[in-house]
């Protein structure tokens, strides 16, 4: 997880950013308000753009243009509808991920269903959005993806925040004003009825099990079926009950979910032993003695300078893919060795710097820079957040001994959203508790560093009729990594039949 990352995936690509302009073939289908053209890139696939009101309770705020893709239904003839599709972020690009949400959905849905995705504003092939700095000045350094450990970082992160949002309010434009959820909601509700299906089925993974939700509440009988990977609890997302005090990046448990991950790591670690996992004698003793040695001071080790914020930042990387949390807890093990007067081979020294470097790499603005904004876009559109440019120092320091520091990874995530320029007006911030037509199939990974299983059995308790599957995993999103819950998600999306109960699904593969 990236320092602005709070609640998205690894496995997101790199934003694809092909020409906005699509070749028109003879044989593209037509939808009305939706032109379809055989895309740019992946020539089995439709594309088209819609222009879009900004604001749609006032029209003369001008509008914008969004861009939608779909894969058809394999089988015509046994075509139920379209599965709306969103991979996270905010700031992921759904047109990128087309064929990846096909393939894990599998033939029995990709059959039946057109596989639709929709770029939210802002995003991807979508109208752009972005904040420039004056030309001939310099950005502030940041510490990202790393996060302040002293009052003197702090007020760096702080000087750099302040002139991203300076640059923003002087050239963000009339789309910073509306990248809400909610404007991204309506947009998709848009769609659906141009292509004609009369109400949404959807899948959402990370964040976009916000978007999920807010579209569940807002439009809750145009619900068909809808399921949420990943879940983030949509009410402190948007404000909560200590969102003048609390940054949102602190509120969403983020921290109590890695911290949960790096225990069940080394639990697994033991249980397979030292032939496999060289920390196995000491466990998660290991991972506390180079906290507790980094937070007394940083210290140099084979000629690289290590805080605890570098521990913690690539460490929380790693646990979002379970095919690399071994090699994490290699590193600790390596570090705990030097840190403790023990012999380490140049060779594990050297792969240890090496990924901690690529963890924790500082980025530096440009004169003129156009600064990528569109996480932040819409998480400080859609949040309440303090007024107190400090409020994420303090919430950072009250929780960092509780969750060994990842909570503060969390906080430092969201310090741009003090007094963020976007107006946020089209924002939705509940109730979040209305039943839909079809209740949410919420699916989560018991142990996700970056949605929590709390905020995922908040936002379950909190949707009537909803059920929660659980897997025994160690990463981000519960994919097609239980085949448990995999049988459950594909039957409901064709028959929008739930389990009679929650779902606790126990056959994830460990992770040695």
């Amino acid at each position: 997880m990236s320092r602005r990352l709070v609640a998205s995936s690894l496995a997101a690509a790199l934003l694809a950013l092909v020409p906005n302009a699509l070749p028109r073939s003879a044989d593209a289908a037509t939808t009305p308000g939706l032109r379809w053209a055989k895309c740019a890139d992946v020539r089995t696939h439709q594309c088209a753009r819609l222009s879009v009101p900004l604001d749609r309770n006032n029209p003369a705020a001008g509008s914008t243009t969004i861009a939608v893709e779909r894969r058809r239904a394999s089988v015509p003839s046994a075509r139920v509808g379209a599965i709306f599709v969103n991979p996270g972020g905010p700031g992921e690009a759904a047109t990128a991920k087309v064929d990846d949400f096909a393939r894990m959905l599998g033939r029995k849905v990709t059959d039946r269903f057109d596989i639709v995705a929709v770029d939210p504003r802002g995003v991807g092939r979508s109208s752009q959005v972005s904040c420039t700095t004056r030309p001939g000045t310099t950005t502030p350094p940041s510490l990202e993806p790393g996060f302040p450990v002293t009052v003197a970082q702090a007020r760096a992160q702080i000087s750099h925040d302040d002139a991203v949002r300076a640059a923003c309010r002087r050239t963000g434009g009339p789309l910073l004003q509306h990248m809400t959820t909610a404007d991204d909601a309506r947009d998709m509700d848009q769609v659906r009825a141009l292509m004609g299906d009369r109400q949404l089925t959807f899948v959402g993974f990370s964040y976009g099990t916000v978007l999920g939700q807010t579209y569940a509440a807002m439009y809750p009988s145009r619900v068909r079926a809808m399921v949420l990977d990943g879940v983030l609890d949509p009410v402190q997302w948007t404000a909560g009950s200590r969102s003048r005090y609390v940054p949102v990046g602190a509120r969403l448990h983020t921290g109590d979910g890695a911290w949960a991950a790096v225990r069940q790591a080394y639990a697994q670690c033991q249980r397979a032993g030292k032939a496999k996992c060289a920390s196995a004698a000491r466990g998660i003793a290991e991972w506390n003695t180079v906290w507790s040695l980094l937070v007394k001071s940083p210290r140099t080790v084979w000629g690289s300078r290590f805080t605890w914020a570098d521990l913690v930042t690539s460490t929380l990387y790693s646990l979002y893919d379970p095919g690399t949390v071994p090699g994490a807890l290699d590193d600790v093990h390596n570090l705990y060795l030097a840190l403790t007067g023990k012999q380490v081979s140049p060779a594990a020294a050297a792969a240890t710097v090496d990924r901690q470097a690529s963890a924790t790499r500082q980025g530096f603005g440009l004169p003129g820079e156009v600064l990528d904004v569109t996480r932040q876009a819409v998480m400080c559109s859609d949040s309440l957040d303090p007024y107190d440019r400090w409020a994420t120092w303090r919430a950072a320091a009250a929780t960092r001994d509780r969750t060994r520091g990842f909570d503060a990874a969390g906080a430092w995530s969201s310090s741009l959203c003090t007094s963020w320029p976007g107006a946020g007006k089209g924002a939705y911030r509940g109730p979040f508790n209305r039943r839909p037509a079809t209740p949410i199939l919420f699916m989560n990974a018991l142990y996700d560093p970056a949605t929590s299983i709390v905020g995922a059995r908040s936002a379950h308790a909190m949707s009537p009729g909803s059920r929660l599957v659980t897997g025994n995993k160690v990463g981000h999103l519960l994919l097609n990594d239980s085949a448990c819950a995999t049988r459950i998600r594909t039957n409901y999306l064709l028959t929008k039949a739930l389990p009679a109960q929650d779902v606790a699904c126990t056959d994830v593969r460990p992770l040695y």
